[in-house]
């Protein structure tokens, strides 16, 4: 483990929840849409922070851009689950030739396979997580980053097979990562009601 991933786990553990029961309110149907890559001058003047996710990441040396944010969640059952804020990367250069070659009113069916992506790796990577706190962890921070280093592991894992068949089959290049800073775990009661599929 990288010494920036786990001082990263290790903020997560000091704002996540154990325990809520407030439900997630899904996005409305038209926040979901694939909106167009924040302009690069526009996203430098943007100042960046922890609490922010970053505009853009690498993935196997290929830049992607932020065009969507989605809010999600899960219960194992009726005290245990996650919620939290999904983001959405793509490259601006298929993008732009997407919309050359299909038009714009494509990426609106894209933006609904992309939530069923997101939805079915939350589900999944919450049936597979164990929720009890280790009774061996040296200490309760210590306990919940064990829980979400291993739903993440699990979500990661979930996303990758359905990420790539997406972009076999649309030659859009992807990702879709849970933002850290947004998780929120249930250990007490877990209310969340996930969006229908549609």
């Amino acid at each position: 483990m990288t010494l920036i991933r786990l001082f990263t786990l290790l903020t997560l553990a000091l704002v996540i929840s154990a325990c809520s029961t407030e439900p997630v309110k899904p996005l409305p149907a038209e926040e979901t849409k694939i909106a167009p890559p924040v302009p690069e001058e526009k996203a430098q003047s943007i100042p960046q922070s922890e609490e922010m996710p970053p505009f853009s990441v690498l993935v196997e040396g290929k830049e992607l851009r932020l065009i969507n944010m989605m809010d999600g969640g899960a219960c194992k059952n009726d005290r245990q689950g996650v919620q939290g804020v999904f983001l959405t990367y793509a490259s601006p250069g298929d993008i732009d030739r997407i919309k050359k070659a299909e038009g714009a009113e494509v990426f609106n069916g894209f933006a609904k396979q992309i939530e069923s992506i997101a939805l079915k790796a939350m589900k999944q990577a919450v049936d597979k997580t164990e929720f009890d706190f280790d009774p061996f962890a040296l200490s309760e921070m210590e306990a919940q980053l064990k829980i979400t280093e291993e739903w993440i592991k699990h979500f990661d894992q979930a996303v990758e097979v359905d990420v790539k068949a997406f972009i076999n089959r649309t030659s859009l290049t992807i990702a879709i990562t849970p933002f850290i800073k947004s998780l929120v775990f249930y250990g007490q009661g877990c209310e969340i009601v996930a969006p229908k599929e549609q």
